[in-house]
């Protein structure tokens, strides 16, 4: 498969897609001339101020906007309007005002949507284990992308979207989180040792260099060399 440059329609589309995919938000407003137009929100913790930076930058290339980070002390927010286009992308994921993920996911063809989807909402698993002698080692690493609120079928049409791009597989996995003392379920994709050094192959080179993405993943860099094998 042939990667396209920053400059393709495809990594534009899909760096929208990825992000969209995450924890942002994006809601449809009628002005008063009558014309539609979508807006595009999305908030970072204020250690992840760095990548919110990145992505406002990698925005107002992709699309010749002027995003600026703003900075309320609790989150660094960006926010973006737009007509189209981003309407267009809204209504492909969107169905009764709740986030899915339709077939139109096949139009998200390049590797930084994927990539984007992994910097929001993917963690690299470590685990610990003891030798007989009491000493340390770490299994290898596998991957687990936490994609909040998406049914089942949403999940299974991401994999199998992520199958066709790099030939990574993925388990679907519950899990469970807890709030006010309750325990909320959750599905997730598991992605073993394997599947997770396909996965990081095909996107190691679209990673954001910025310090929050670089220790979110330093097991990963560590583990896996350029070619995904550990």
């Amino acid at each position: 498969m042939v990667i396209k440059s920053r400059d393709s329609v495809s990594y534009k589309r899909s760096l929208l897609m990825g992000v969209l995919l995450g924890r942002a938000k994006s809601r449809k407003t009628i002005l008063k001339n009558g014309a539609l137009k979508a807006t595009l929100s999305i908030d970072f913790p204020p250690k992840l101020a760095d990548l919110a930076g990145w992505l406002a930058e990698e925005m107002n290339i992709a699309y010749k906007a002027q995003i600026s980070p703003t900075n309320n002390g609790r989150s660094v927010r960006l926010s973006w309007s737009q007509g189209r286009r981003l309407r267009v992308i809204h209504d492909w994921f969107h169905q009764d005002d709740k986030k899915v993920i339709s077939d139109k996911i096949r139009f998200m063809d390049h590797p930084i949507g994927l990539t984007m989807l992994l910097c929001d909402a993917g963690s690299v698993r470590k685990r610990k284990k003891k030798h007989r002698d009491g000493s340390s080692y770490y299994l290898p690493p596998s991957i687990e992308l936490r994609t909040a609120g998406f049914a089942e079928a949403d999940l299974e049409r991401l994999q199998q979207h992520i199958v066709t791009m790099c030939g990574a597989q993925a388990k679907i996995q519950q899990k469970f989180t807890k709030r006010r003392a309750q325990k909320i379920p959750f599905l997730q994709l598991f992605f073993d040792h394997h599947n997770a050094s396909l996965l990081w192959s095909y996107l190691i080179d679209w990673m954001p260099k910025v310090v929050s993405m670089n220790t979110k993943f330093s097991f990963a860099y560590q583990r896996f060399d350029v070619t995904g094998v550990a």
